[in-house]
């Protein structure tokens, strides 16, 4: 009687065991949606390079330059668009150190000195010592061009 029991209690736990996974209801296929956030108006929620659009470039460069630290700059791995913007982001910053009165060899010293990977490479290894100081004591000079009787500049005071 004791193992007649047993049985059915194991009979009815295995019952209660297969109730549970049993489903009621038929099988249906759930669809994910992603609901798309993001306020960009690109496919991807985060943009590849071929994707940056010239008018979208203020929604991803918020860079402040203060004239009075050394940012890092660097092109590794970037598309030409990214270099020629990282390249207006140098020009940004040497007008901020031009903007506190930096004389121009500092200012290009406060740029190069930022310099890393493919930069610092080209600086270090591929220019001469002599290219090193052409671009270090480069001093801008305006030329005074005239045609017949108009002039581009004003005349020297």
């Amino acid at each position: 009687m004791d193992t007649d029991d047993s049985k059915s209690g194991e009979e009815a736990t295995i019952k209660v065991i297969t109730k549970t996974f049993e489903d009621e209801q038929e099988l249906t296929l759930n669809k994910i949606n992603y609901g798309n956030k993001s306020t960009m108006r690109n496919f991807y929620s985060r943009p590849s390079p071929p994707d940056l659009q010239y008018e979208e470039r203020g929604t991803f460069t918020m860079n402040h330059f203060d004239g009075q630290s050394v940012y890092t700059w660097n092109i590794d791995g970037k598309s030409e668009h990214e270099i020629l913007n990282t390249l207006q982001e140098m020009t940004m910053a040497c007008i901020a150190y031009k903007a506190l009165c930096l004389d121009p060899r500092d200012q290009v010293v406060g740029i190069i000195q930022g310099f890393q990977g493919q930069l610092k490479y080209w600086w270090d290894n591929f220019l001469s010592e002599e290219e090193h100081q052409t671009i270090l004591n480069y001093q801008r000079t305006q030329m005074r061009i005239e045609c017949s009787n108009l002039s581009l500049l004003p005349p020297p005071s």
